[in-house]
C-alpha cells in the first residue's frame, strides 16, 4: 500500500507525539525518531483566472439564471464569486460570512 508524501508526515507526527509522551511519562529515555525528519512537500503552483475566463463564468451563470436554470444556486454563485473577486479573498473566508459582515450603506 502506497502513502502519499503528506500521509507520511501525519504518521511522523503522531508517533513523534506519541514518544514525546512517553518519555515524559518516564517510559522511554529518548525518542527513536528524534532524527526522523519531515518529508518536503512540494508546493503547488497558484493557478490565477484570467479576464477572459472570469467573464466566461459569469456568463454562463447568467445564462442560467436567464434560462430559469437552478436560478437560486446561480444567483448565489454569481453573488459570492463577485465577493471573491472583488475583496481577494479565500473561500473559506467567504463562507465565514455573515449579513453582519455587510454594511449597506458601503
Amino acid at each position: 500500500m502506497e502513502c502519499t508524501v503528506k500521509q507520511k508526515n501525519q504518521m511522523i507526527k503522531e508517533l513523534k507525539t506519541f514518544f514525546n509522551w512517553c518519555i515524559k511519562e518516564n517510559y522511554l529515555l529518548f525518542s527513536p525518531l528524534r532524527n526522523i525528519k519531515k518529508y518536503k512537500v512540494e508546493k503547488s503552483e497558484m493557478n490565477f483566472w484570467t479576464p477572459e475566463e472570469v467573464s466566461m463564468f459569469l456568463d454562463t451563470i447568467n445564462n442560467d439564471i436567464k434560462n430559469n436554470v437552478n436560478v437560486e444556486t446561480a444567483y448565489r454563485t454569481k453573488i459570492f464569486t463577485l465577493i471573491n473577486f472583488s475583496l481577494g479573498d479565500r473561500v473559506g473566508e467567504t463562507r465565514a460570512l455573515t449579513f453582519d459582515s455587510f454594511d449597506e450603506k458601503l
